[in-house]
């Protein structure tokens, strides 16, 4: 079996394979090392794919940024710590979730920029390649189907091009800036609803998610679609709502059934009103509470993706603490000043303006957020339980859910 040191060996391999790829920069030994890691069935090969994933999805936002393709050939990207081993893996697949390495762009290379050709087809099979994993749990039995546009706002592109007022789809990348929002249909009525930020990729056999937010209805057969980590397949008539998270499928069905597919052995069944996240099932719940100074959090231990928000008002001279299920003290704020496990963070902004507070749990991962602060505080001591305002401060705003957030 594996070990430790293995994975660590596979992370920084498949990175540099990766980023290489994703770059247009890997020779045809690196393609085949590349593909030969995607291809398996054990651990490394998810591994592998999530990376590969992650590293094409860093260029899909770079071409949805940018948009000019003349733009995107003269400027050669470098993964700074990618070429340094582990500082890499630790920056990218650090605990707080598969944030993005920064980019640095450098002068163009000094030689003919390459055809638009050839960079569609690198982006297609680059696509193709991150979703040997999805592609390979889709049922044979799967139809062909086309999609095309019922109707879109904001700023969308396919392959790098604005959609403009096209009509029909082919296989490509299709990225949706954030305040944007796509509607696609498929054969047999059914829909996509997708929501920026997010990028697809679209093939003859369906939709594959890398990033962002969509809303399916699987009219009258069964619909699939990929994600980082698994697909999920709809039963004919079902409607499913659908988000990435640290690089993880996060799933609510709104009507109907669906399975949960990963490789061969892991199948897991979804029914409404139910929830999935990261092969888990739970129930997909939400709720608010009334402004109070103690507020615990209606979470339940199988429920393995959650999101709690409240807004703090500190009063004159209150305080709050987020507490543990045995009363310990996980983390303070008093006065501008944020103490965890010792460590303190000065908070922007005056030292008694209200704060809102969003704590999430994303599988074994526990977080907090403060609007305005640009850091996010990873809980790892310890299980949040409940919020205690002291003093003269209230809470107030209160609402949860776990699942996605349901429209």
């Amino acid at each position: 079996m594996p070990d430790d040191h293995d994975h660590s060996d596979i992370e920084r391999e498949s990175w540099d394979l990766a980023s290489a790829f994703a770059q247009g920069e890997l020779d045809e030994a690196g393609q085949q090392r590349l593909y030969q890691l995607l291809r398996g069935r054990d651990q490394h090969a998810r591994i592998t794919a999530r990376n590969t994933w992650q590293a094409l999805a860093m260029r899909t936002d770079l071409r949805s940024a940018l948009g000019s393709e003349t733009f995107i050939q003269a400027t050669n990207l470098r993964i700074d710590e990618g070429r340094q081993g582990d500082g890499f893996v630790q920056s990218v697949l650090h605990r707080l979730g598969f944030s993005r390495p920064r980019l640095r762009p450098v002068a163009p290379a000094a030689q003919a920029a390459p055809s638009r050709r050839w960079l569609g087809l690198l982006m297609v099979a680059g696509v193709l390649a991150a979703m040997v994993l999805v592609l390979a749990v889709v049922s044979p039995l799967t139809r062909s189907q086309s999609l095309s546009v019922v109707s879109s706002s904001g700023i969308i592109r396919h392959d790098g091009e604005l959609l403009g007022h096209r009509r029909s789809l082919s296989p490509g990348v299709l990225t949706v800036a954030a305040g944007s929002e796509i509607h696609l249909a498929g054969d047999q009525d059914s829909h996509w609803w997708i929501t920026g930020p997010a990028q697809a990729s679209v093939s003859g056999r369906g939709l594959g998610l890398v990033s962002g937010r969509v809303r399916i209805h699987a009219g009258a057969a069964e619909r699939s679609l990929g994600g980082p980590d698994g697909q999920l397949r709809l039963r004919p008539h079902s409607q499913a709502l659908v988000e990435i998270h640290h690089g993880q499928v996060l799933a609510g069905m709104l009507a109907g059934e669906a399975r949960w597919i990963l490789g061969e052995d892991t199948r897991v069944s979804i029914a409404s009103d139910q929830a999935l996240f990261a092969g888990q099932v739970f129930p997909w719940q939400a709720g608010d509470a009334l402004t109070a100074q103690r507020w615990i959090l209606p979470v339940s231990q199988d429920m393995a993706f959650w999101q709690a928000h409240t807004l703090w008002l500190p009063g004159e001279s209150g305080s709050l603490h987020l507490h543990d299920a045995e009363g310990e003290i996980l983390l303070s704020i008093s006065n501008g000043v944020l103490v965890s496990r010792g460590q303190q963070w000065a908070l922007p902004g005056p030292p008694r303006q209200e704060r809102r507070f969003t704590l999430s749990r994303a599988g074994n991962r526990y977080q907090l957020a403060i609007t305005g602060w640009q850091q996010t505080l990873n809980i790892s001591h310890g299980t949040p339980h409940h919020w205690q305002a002291l003093n003269d401060s209230s809470l107030q705003n209160n609402q949860w859910w776990s699942g996605p957030r349901q429209p």
